[in-house]
């Protein structure tokens, strides 16, 4: 059985799951570059090409996609009009905080033939969408696994807090204001801060800037920039508690059972464990999310995300399904 898994954030994902070798997709634009709204839908065409080439060359049995970022979608259409099936982890999530996430999911499950979902939650959704049961599989979180395999250990003494925060597609000039607003209370709170960099998106580059001019304000806060998952991940487990708008927060952090503060609108309608408090980016919602917050007993704390194990049973369905003629055949329910 051949799979292919083309274009992912990180390019040894499949990898660490499946234990598979992986090959790696370049695009003139990249996947890690910033980039303009023009930019995306370009390089979404770009991709769609190579990927195709790419795909035509390797003949695979199946091609497994993880997310919803813009690559994985240009490469589900590929996949799809080339008649590969495909599986797709991390379908029926939801976020409908202001950017076009939802779309570009729950597209791709429309065009996926089997379906490996993270949540009980993600489940039923994928369900009303009008896929068949037989098709979702609840395998939990990869995340769990990879948790699993790391050497923890504290490399900071002191009490901190660690905040990322990423542009709102649908928004990207406020990112700055109100990353300023959350630094501004957590200096004036003392809590010291550690600051990881936002993704690649449009409005990154104001969000940066709100980073540095916090950092020469309050000498508590710091900024770390991008420190890799193995790295984040130990910062994550060890802190006081997380804060942002980042999609770890409500999956990484309940994992590591670490409370965390979540803030704005980017996040908006995800599933989130009870672990996660819910701010909005206004000084007086802050300072009573950080009491709030502080509260919380760890050892109390519990996750949704399934027991581990989730690259054999992603495996296994694929094994099964791929020795079935109706497998391309996929019939909506409605």
């Amino acid at each position: 059985m051949r799979i292919g898994h083309s274009l992912a954030e990180e390019n040894d994902y499949l990898s660490r799951i499946t234990g598979l070798k992986v090959d790696r997709v370049e695009t003139t634009l990249g996947v890690n570059n910033v980039l303009s709204q023009r930019e995306y839908g370009l390089a979404v065409g770009e991709i769609v090409q190579v990927v195709s080439r790419y795909l035509s060359g390797l003949q695979p049995d199946i091609v497994f996609l993880a997310g919803d970022r813009f690559e994985i979608l240009a490469s589900c259409v590929a996949s799809f009009y080339l008649r590969i099936p495909v599986g797709h982890l991390h379908g029926g999530d939801r976020s409908v905080g202001g950017h076009i996430d939802d779309n570009a999911r729950h597209a791709i499950t429309k065009m996926a033939q089997v379906h490996f979902v993270v949540c009980d939650d993600s489940y039923q959704r994928i369900l009303r969408l009008g896929e068949h049961e037989e098709r979702i599989y609840n395998v939990g979180s990869p995340v769990v696994d990879n948790i699993s395999s790391i050497e923890f250990k504290r490399t900071v003494k002191e009490p901190y807090a660690i905040f990322t925060y990423h542009p709102l597609a649908s928004k990207p000039s406020i990112g700055h204001d109100e990353t300023a607003i959350i630094l501004n209370v957590l200096g004036k709170q003392g809590v010291r801060t550690l600051i990881t960099s936002p993704n690649n998106e449009v409005g990154a580059n104001g969000i940066i800037e709100a980073i540095k001019k916090s950092c020469s304000r309050f000498p508590l806060i710091e900024f770390v920039g991008n420190c890799g998952w193995e790295k984040y991940l130990n910062l994550l487990r060890f802190s006081m508690f997380g804060i942002g708008n980042s999609s770890s927060l409500l999956l990484e952090a309940p994992i590591l059972k670490t409370p965390s503060i979540n803030v704005g609108a980017r996040q908006l309608g995800r599933f989130s464990p009870k672990s996660v408090i819910h701010s909005q980016p206004v000084a007086a919602d802050l300072i009573s999310a950080i009491e709030r917050v502080s509260s919380i007993d760890r050892s109390a704390l519990n996750h949704p995300y399934g027991t581990g194990g989730v690259g054999k049973k992603i495996l296994n369905a694929i094994s099964y399904w791929i020795e079935r003629e109706e497998f391309l055949l996929k019939r909506i329910t409605y």
